[in-house]
C-alpha cells in the first residue's frame, strides 16, 4: 500500500470510523481497519499512540487483558523513546491500566506489561493485529501489499 494511502487510513474522520465501527462491535471489520492502517504508523510515529490505545481497547472489548497489557507497555516504552502521549490520551491510557490490573492482578499485570517494552513497536502491535485476526477470524492479508 503506498505511504500517501496509508496515512489517508490514519486522518481524522479515518480514526473516528474506525471508532465507531470499533464500538458497535464489528470486531472483525475493527481489526480489518487496523491492518490496513497498520503500514501506515511506520510513517507517522506522531499518531502511534491513539493507534495502539486503540487497538488495546479493541483487545479490552475482546477480553484479551494479556494482549492489552502487553501493547500498554509497548506504548508505554514508545511514549518514552518515540512520541509522547497527549493529555487526553494518558487518561485513557490510566483507564485502560486500572481496568487490565483489576482483571490480571498486580503481578501478572507487570509481567505482560514488561513483555514487549524492549521489543520494537512496530514489531508488538503486528503481532497483537495477528493475534486479533485469529480471535475473530479475519484472514490475515499483508500489512504492506
Amino acid at each position: 500500500m503506498s505511504s500517501w494511502r496509508c496515512l489517508y487510513l490514519l486522518n481524522w474522520p479515518n480514526r473516528e470510523l474506525l471508532r465507531l465501527v470499533q464500538e458497535e462491535g464489528d470486531y472483525s471489520g475493527a481489526v480489518r481497519w487496523y491492518r490496513l492502517s497498520l503500514a501506515a504508523i511506520r510513517f507517522t510515529r506522531n499518531r502511534w499512540s491513539v493507534w495502539s490505545l486503540g487497538l488495546a481497547a479493541l483487545a479490552e472489548a475482546l477480553e484479551q487483558y494479556e494482549l492489552v497489557a502487553r501493547l500498554l507497555g509497548a506504548t508505554d516504552a514508545a511514549d518514552v523513546t518515540d512520541f509522547h502521549l497527549y493529555p487526553i490520551e494518558r487518561k485513557d491510557y490510566g483507564r485502560l491500566v486500572a481496568m487490565t490490573r483489576a482483571h490480571l492482578g498486580g503481578a501478572s499485570f507487570d509481567t505482560a506489561w514488561a513483555q514487549d517494552r524492549e521489543s520494537s513497536f512496530e514489531q508488538v502491535v503486528e503481532e497483537a493485529v495477528s493475534i486479533l485476526e485469529d480471535l475473530v477470524g479475519v484472514e490475515k492479508q499483508s500489512s504492506t501489499a
